[in-house]
C-alpha cells in the first residue's frame, strides 16, 4: 500500500511536471515520445502508465510565443526526470501486482475467504492513506473470484 501511495506521488510530479514543460514550450508529442521511450526501455507498455499522466500529454499545448529555447529544453530534461522513476516503479508494481494475485489465490486455495482478503485490504489501504480502488484492479478481482 504504501507503494501506491508512493507512485500517487510520483504521478503527481510527473503531472506538474508535464504541466510545466508544455507552458515552456515543450509539444505533447515531444513528452509522449520521451515516455514512450523510456517505457520500452523498461519493458513496459505505455498504456500501463497511469491515465493522468497520458491525459496530461496529451492536453492541449500551451506553448507562448515567446518560449525561450533554453527554459523549453531544462524543462523536457525535468519531466524526463520525473518519468524515469515513475517507470521504473509502474515495472515494479506489475511484480508486486503478479505476486499479489498469486498470494490471493494460494489463501483461497487454503481456505481464506475473499471478504476476510477484501477486509484485510481495506484496512491495509486505509492505515496507508490509499483508496481501495487504487489497488491494481486485477488483485481485486482475484479476491473477488468465486
Amino acid at each position: 500500500m504504501a507503494r501506491i501511495a508512493k507512485l500517487n506521488d510520483w504521478i503527481g510530479q510527473a503531472v506538474m511536471a508535464i504541466a510545466d514543460a508544455k507552458t515552456a514550450g515543450v509539444t505533447g508529442e515531444h513528452l509522449e515520445d520521451t515516455l514512450r521511450g523510456i517505457a520500452r526501455k523498461n519493458s513496459t507498455a505505455y498504456t500501463d502508465i497511469p491515465e493522468s499522466v497520458r491525459d496530461a500529454i496529451a492536453a492541449e499545448d500551451s506553448t507562448s510565443a515567446s518560449a525561450d529555447p533554453a527554459r523549453a529544453r531544462l524543462a523536457a530534461r525535468t519531466a524526463e526526470q520525473t518519468f524515469l522513476p515513475l517507470v521504473a516503479r509502474i515495472a515494479k508494481l506489475r511484480e508486486w501486482v503478479e505476486q499479489a494475485v498469486l498470494a490471493v489465490q494460494d489463501a483461497k486455495a487454503s481456505g481464506v475467504e475473499g471478504e476476510h482478503l477484501e477486509d484485510t485490504l481495506r484496512g491495509i489501504a486505509r492505515k496507508n492513506g490509499t483508496s481501495y480502488t487504487d489497488i491494481p484492479e486485477s488483485v481485486r478481482t482475484a479476491i473477488a473470484a468465486d
